[in-house]
């Protein structure tokens, strides 16, 4: 039985169990403690069989041990007997398991007694917490003797923390004596929300659980403790927090009391941020998780932070509220920003909208009367000869000064041409060759090779050396990398003019070769400018890939 039915169960226990009488937080036992003759370690005896008026093959839905079982038909004690007798089938598991939490409710020591002793019970372990949690209410003492005389320490382990939380649903206290039991692991999770529920209550006696932890253990329940102090009594934890500031578990708790307050109201969070005496850098340093606050709250923040807090903090603003309020969103990003920066924050996330509302987004961007931002945004207006003529729009392009023209639409309209007149295309190149970019030249030069390789080598090898140039040979070394010519492959690798881009394509060659001809690209290997370190070492590669 998964360990989930511990809470699910004690907590329908719980509400009516044991609720006036059953003992002291600490005062010890109350009633007779647990001994040898409550609770014999030995195997109890054989539970008699249970009668039937039906043969086994002829059970019906309201017998237990079969599917469907009526859970009225006897007492827990009678139907949890009959069930482990009968094999404890585990269709029926979630019945047992209610039925023992019931029964736990009225007597929690035959309870035990029972799982324990029991021939059958899938999750024995598990059930055994559901009457130790009562019996810790009455016993406490007795009940810890008993764990340690009849459990292992890792069967002590995996079901401690579930008692000290159901007992916790009721007495924080004895949950955290019980946490705090010798030789009773209780991992450090557990302590945090228990010595806040105690908190609400009894803050005293909370932090004295608190002290009694080990400096590592402070700090990770001061998170979860003190965001449940802030809820019932947020003076008290924010003093406390402010005093504990210098201690390990002080940043810890800070952290976790400004995202407690960040909950709260708007006027309370400014308030208690208001309170803390925190530069910006000390703020930022607490490393709050702005992305799980409020945006309002993120907003009441973001004057106290600095650095990357701050640049994050106002990005997951700018993010959450662009589609809401543009305007605020613009104004606040010119306030806190330089601004190129304040432009590419209102850029990266006008494009998140873009994709989510087009129409509202584009709408926002058009009545801008920030021509920069606007452009930005939607970038120049788009000649219809683009789309018509663009040959025309080219030559349009190309009477105009350098400055005013926009590369984008003239690589997209010399790449139409390229699709029908690669010749064209590369004349073009030629007319505005510091407007367009490499990976466009390269384009144009393999397309040019596929119809007409003379001209287009001729053309590629015109071009003025540099980067266009060296790309568009690389661009020349594929076409031919494809068709196997290895005599116009080593022409154009031998024109390249940067050494890293011409080694870059020796060895995509010889890499290329190596897998259909191996001989034949050791002995071009031979043949280039390269050391023999270099030739050896590559030889070796393609060798052990081979």
């Amino acid at each position: 039985m998964p360990l989930r039915w511990i809470s699910l169960l004690t907590s329908f226990v719980l509400g009516a169990m044991l609720g006036t009488a059953l003992g002291t937080r600490f005062a010890g036992p109350t009633t007779p403690g647990l001994s040898a003759a409550s609770l014999p370690p030995e195997p109890a005896a054989a539970i008699p069989e249970a009668k039937s008026a039906t043969p086994p093959s002829r059970q019906t839905a309201a017998e237990p041990g079969h599917p469907g079982a009526s859970v009225a038909a006897s007492s827990p004690r009678e139907w949890l007997e009959r069930w482990s007798e009968a094999g404890a089938p585990g269709d029926e598991a979630d019945v047992a398991f209610g039925k023992l939490a019931a029964w736990a409710q009225e007597d929690p020591r035959a309870a035990l007694e029972f799982v324990t002793n029991a021939p059958r019970f899938p999750g024995r372990l598990d059930a055994m917490a559901l009457p130790l949690v009562g019996l810790a209410r009455i016993d406490f003492d007795g009940t810890i003797a008993w764990i340690h005389g009849h459990l292992t320490i890792d069967e002590r382990a995996e079901i401690g923390p579930n008692i000290a939380r159901d007992i916790g649903a009721t007495d924080a206290a004895l949950a955290l004596e019980f946490a705090f039991a010798p030789d009773v692991p209780v991992d450090r999770g557990v302590f945090g929300p228990l010595i806040g529920e105690l908190a609400r209550t009894d803050p005293k006696k909370a932090l004295l659980y608190f002290s009694r932890l080990s400096e590592e253990g402070r700090s990770e329940a001061a998170t979860s403790f003190v965001s449940q102090w802030f809820g019932t009594d947020p003076e008290a934890a924010l003093r406390w927090c402010v005093e504990q500031r210098e201690e390990i578990h002080g940043q810890s708790a800070l952290r976790s009391l400004v995202t407690a307050a960040a909950r709260s109201s708007p006027a309370e969070f400014a308030s208690v941020l208001a309170h803390l005496p925190l530069s910006p850098e000390q703020f930022s340093a607490l490393g709050v998780n702005t992305r799980f606050l409020s945006t309002d709250a993120a907003l009441t923040l973001l004057p106290h932070l600095t650095g990357a807090e701050h640049e994050e903090t106002l990005g997951y603003i700018v993010d959450a509220e662009i589609q809401r309020d543009p305007v605020s969103v613009l104004k606040l990003v010119r306030e806190s920003l330089p601004p190129d920066q304040a432009r590419e924050a209102v850029v990266n996330a006008w494009e998140s909208w873009q994709r989510s509302d087009a129409k509202a987004a584009v709408a926002w961007a058009e009545s801008l009367d920030d021509p920069t931002l606007r452009l930005a945004l939607l970038g120049e207006p788009v000649d219809p000869l683009l789309a018509t003529n663009p040959a025309q729009f080219l030559a349009r392009a190309a009477s105009t000064a350098p400055t005013a023209r926009n590369s984008k639409h003239i690589e997209q309209a010399i790449i139409t041409i390229c699709d029908g007149d690669p010749a064209g295309a590369a004349a073009w190149v030629d007319r505005m060759p510091d407007t367009i970019s490499p990976g466009i030249i390269r384009e144009v030069a393999r397309e040019w090779l596929q119809r007409d390789e003379a001209a287009a080598w001729r053309w590629v090898a015109s071009l003025p050396a540099g980067t266009a140039r060296d790309t568009a040979l690389t661009g020349a070394i594929q076409h031919w990398m494809r068709r196997r010519d290895l005599p116009q492959m080593t022409a154009a690798l031998a024109a390249i003019a940067d050494p890293r881009r011409q080694a870059s394509m020796r060895w995509t060659i010889v890499q290329r070769m190596h897998l259909t001809d191996p001989d034949r690209a050791r002995t071009w290997l031979q043949a280039q400018p390269i050391s023999g370190e270099v030739r050896e070492s590559w030889l070796a590669i393609l060798e052990a890939d081979n």
